[in-house]
């Protein structure tokens, strides 16, 4: 698994909060816990039980159980995250200690909004479920491989599909009583925004590049020089081809030696300052739109390099970035009416808790 998705799955196994659609990926990936189960196991009552009784009642939810088991199951998903990486990591018992009591915390809240979503007897359909898996999917990429990262995380189907049916009936309840408010947004509002977060709306200079690379082996290896001279020799002939005018894209699918990005025919898109390593940034900076860079060699390859475009450092005026402000603030002000409705179910809610 890549560091980068290894860190979203953390993220989102770590994340606290009121359930919501974004959440599903860890309710139903890590927990799938399945409910119904764990409340047909009858609580044990023996005072010789251990604190580590799986089947210890930890918390009352308007008199539903939730089970040690439960809280457990998602602190060892936890553990199993990191064990990926390092098989040898155990948490120590102070964390898990901890972290059951976060995860008890975020599982109240979850009980609580998945028993008002059921008092309102909404309905999800397979297509709502297979929908919603197709967005968890593409969150993990597209192609075969990204699918079988995302499918490596789920232990139970059934579950999961249980797990974000429960997600979309939240969601129904919460649109359900969102329909009824009124969110507006000033003009004022999206002023002060702008004006108070001035640096957003500050554009760097920057540049549309697209580019043939030379991959080159570690300066120790025996063949390094041999292979430099030869990638440097073609770097200088392929670069006078582009500037008489041959089609540059058709120069990196066919001698470009970074096959993923030959795929986009060497578009690497708009890039800033400090986005790249100084030789390629200082290359890059210095190109009119439609140059071709001489062969500019680093310790990442051999680059040649043309611009498609650029633009000056600007600062974005108040109208270009008007409707994206009101957007962003809209789904604030909804994020805020979310939690407000958990808020008031808390405040309503009989709430035990028994760790």
């Amino acid at each position: 698994m890549s560091t980068l998705k290894f860190v979203l799955i953390i993220m989102v196994v770590a994340a606290t909060g009121m359930v919501r659609a974004e959440d599903t990926i860890l309710n139903a990936t890590e927990t799938q816990v399945e409910t119904s189960e764990a409340a047909a196991i009858a609580p044990v009552a023996d005072s010789a039980s251990t604190a580590h009784d799986p089947n210890r009642i930890v918390a009352k939810i308007n008199g539903q159980p939730i089970y040690f088991h439960e809280v457990e199951k998602r602190v060892d998903n936890f553990e199993k995250k990191f064990q990926e990486v390092n098989p040898a990591m155990k948490l120590p018992e102070e964390k898990r200690i901890s972290m059951r009591k976060d995860f008890l915390d975020r599982m109240v809240r979850e009980r609580i909004m998945e028993q008002a979503a059921e008092s309102g007897h909404f309905t999800v359909t397979d297509e709502e479920i297979n929908e919603r898996i197709n967005q968890l999917q593409k969150i993990f990429g597209e192609g075969e491989e990204a699918k079988a990262r995302f499918l490596s995380g789920i232990t139970d189907m059934n579950d999961f599909r249980n797990n974000i049916a429960k997600q979309i009936r939240i969601d129904k309840y919460i649109e359900s009583i969102q329909k009824n408010l009124t969110v507006d947004i000033t003009d004022q509002e999206i002023s002060d925004f702008y004006s108070q977060n001035a640096d957003r709306f500050k554009k760097e200079e920057s540049v549309d590049i697209q580019q043939i690379v030379w991959r080159l082996p570690p300066k120790e290896d025996a063949g390094y020089q041999e292979k430099l001279t030869g990638s440097l020799a073609k770097a200088e002939s392929l670069m006078k081809e582009a500037q008489s005018g041959r089609d540059f894209s058709e120069l990196v699918k066919a001698f470009s030696e970074d096959q993923k990005m030959a795929e986009k025919e060497g578009k690497v898109g708009w890039v800033e300052r400090k986005q790249l390593i100084k030789p390629l940034e200082d290359a890059v900076f210095n190109l009119s739109v439609g140059e071709v860079s001489k062969p500019i060699q680093t310790d990442l390859g051999i680059f040649v390099i043309k611009a498609l475009g650029k633009e000056e450092s600007r600062i974005i005026p108040l109208e270009e970035v008007r409707e994206k402000i009101r957007e962003g603030l809209l789904r604030n002000k909804v994020g805020q009416s979310r939690e407000k409705i958990y808020e008031d179910l808390k405040t309503k809610a009989s709430i035990e808790i028994l760790l």
